[in-house]
């Protein structure tokens, strides 16, 4: 988690007791679980617009590829047809 080890989550407490004081803790605690709750929520549905918007603009690739196939398709059956009518 983070790259923190046991040692440096200790000394975070401790300093977080000091500063914040034992009967406060739980809450503030509580508090910074809600924030990262939050963010995670954010932040999940950011790289869920995201991905809709890059499936989006592959989806527009594709259809034009598709397209483009299926016109020359079209001009070299007509082609073929206008050539056996000649």
């Amino acid at each position: 988690m983070f790259g923190i080890g046991w040692s440096e989550f200790i000394i975070i407490f401790v300093i977080g007791i000091i500063i914040i004081g034992p009967d406060e803790l739980p809450n503030a605690l509580r508090n910074l679980g809600k924030f990262i709750r939050k963010l995670k929520k954010m932040s999940n549905s950011f790289n869920d617009a995201l991905d809709d918007v890059v499936m989006e603009s592959e989806m527009e690739e594709i259809t034009k590829q598709a397209n483009s196939k299926f016109e020359e398709q079209i001009k070299e059956n007509v082609e073929k047809e206008t050539s056996k009518k000649k």
